[in-house]
């Protein structure tokens, strides 16, 4: 019919990787009978809500860029993107199978904190779940899970070189 819908997401409400429910409520103008057991009844109006199904949406990380593409376990792993980290929340990142959680770094240590757009991890996390010897120039997929829930498409890797 040409109705437009508009809704404003509260900053403190933004949505967050993960599985989120989704329903519809529309509220309509009806017409009803009141009484009407001993006469006719009278005729009124009101508003009743019609609400859809339920629907899951699965919101995702996404990866802007993986710096270094290629190092030591010397080195520290950024990942650029959107909804990387929440407070409160769960994030992995995943190298070839291995799974390093992203936590603020302990006191003392160089590397920054996470933030929503950007996350780092020592890549020495990722060398110590390796067989020996290292499988060294073998090139491994990188991926970030937030909340149980993976960024789409791959193609970022890292190369371990020593």
């Amino acid at each position: 019919n040409g109705s437009r819908i508009a809704a404003k997401i509260p900053d403190d409400a933004k949505l967050q990787p993960g599985s989120l429910k989704v329903q519809v409520v529309t509220v309509v103008s009806m017409e009803a009978v009141e009484g009407g057991l001993k006469d006719r009844g009278t005729l009124k109006s009101c508003q009743r809500s019609l609400h859809s199904n339920l629907g899951l949406l699965q919101l995702t990380p996404a990866i802007s860029s993986v710096e270094p593409t290629q190092g030591s376990s010397a080195d520290l792993m950024t990942i650029t993107g959107s909804r990387l980290y929440r407070e409160g929340g769960t994030t992995y990142v995943l190298i070839g199978d291995a799974a390093i959680e992203v936590k603020p770094p302990p006191d003392g240590d160089s590397w920054k904190p996470p933030e929503p757009s950007s996350i780092q991890i020592p890549l020495s996390k990722f060398v110590e779940t390796l067989p020996v010897p290292l499988p060294t120039g073998v090139e491994f997929p990188v991926r970030v899970q937030v909340n149980g829930v993976q960024n789409k498409g791959l193609g970022f890797t890292f190369k371990l070189m020593s």
